[in-house]
């Protein structure tokens, strides 16, 4: 997972990936999971605009390849903020073909801690390099 600023903080840039595991009819598929999504700063403030594709629901076994969601990030505070989003898939049945969307609403609460880094400690207040980061040349001891 990476994360990378852009524009002073006016876009930031995410992306996921890993794999998924399904078990399906006896059968063990083994296959890619990701996801990006843009984060824009809006006119409001503390409130961001989100859009996301990703490779479909990863709680549901054989689910669409993909799928999308767009809504707003309001931001609490530097740990705390709530999404807003409202998203699509394709409906999928293994045994019938659908032709049909899938809709939804989100309410999501993004809660950040740092209690799992190392003492405790908080961490970069800008966050990561991310992997676009140019790395500087190590010094010379």
């Amino acid at each position: 997972m990476t994360t990378n600023r852009i524009l002073n903080d006016k876009i930031f840039l995410h992306l996921n990936v890993g794999t998924k595991f399904d078990h399906f009819s006896g059968v063990n598929i083994i296959r890619p999971y990701w996801g990006a999504g843009l984060d824009f700063a809006t006119f409001i403030p503390k409130t961001r605009y989100i859009i996301e594709a990703f490779a479909g629901d990863p709680y549901e076994l054989n689910s669409p390849r993909y799928a999308f969601q767009t809504g707003f990030r309001v931001l609490q505070s530097d740990t705390l903020s709530f999404d807003f989003t409202v998203g699509m898939q394709p409906e999928y049945d293994p045994y019938h073909p659908i032709d049909g969307t899938e809709m939804w609403f989100q309410i999501g609460i993004r809660w950040l801690i740092d209690r799992f880094r190392p003492g405790g400690t908080p961490g970069d207040p800008d966050g990561a390099k991310g992997l676009f980061h140019k790395r500087s040349k190590s010094k010379k001891r």
